[in-house]
């Protein structure tokens, strides 16, 4: 796989359970709220972030991928560039590098630049992991 990445460690030692992967093709002034709202998850720290900037020509894409990258969070986000593959190949380089980074990942959610979460998504994901074991993604 031929990225280049860039990434914070967290702060924190937590587990990481879920993994919320971000593919940015342009679209970069949505993203910042797309991404607020998973920064902003309450009663849990037990996810990451991956950020895939998918051969978007736009500056102010990797400008918004490196500031969230360098961001001081508890949560761990990593921010990763190649060249253009789509959705679908942004979204599968995000399910490779979830699965190196992360060896206690139990599942995925892949969020669009478009889209928000409610402050307690992830919580809510977390315990359907608990009661449904077999669970491996979420829409």
């Amino acid at each position: 796989m031929t990225v280049s990445q860039y990434y914070t460690e967290s702060a924190g030692s937590n587990r990481i359970r879920l993994v919320i992967i971000v593919p940015l093709y342009k679209h970069s002034g949505l993203v910042w709220e797309a991404l607020a709202t998973s920064l902003h998850q309450k009663d849990t720290s037990d996810f990451a972030i991956v950020l895939i900037k998918d051969g978007c020509p736009l500056s102010s894409t990797q400008a918004t991928g490196l500031a969230f990258a360098n961001i001081n969070s508890t949560i761990p986000i990593r921010y990763f560039r190649q060249k253009n593959k789509g959705l679908s190949g942004a979204r599968n380089t995000g399910v490779k590098i979830a699965l190196q980074e992360f060896p206690d990942l139990e599942a995925l959610y892949f969020l669009d630049a478009d889209n928000r979460l409610s402050d307690v998504s992830v919580r809510n994901m977390l315990k359907a992991l608990d009661q449904y074991p077999a669970v491996d993604w979420f829409y």
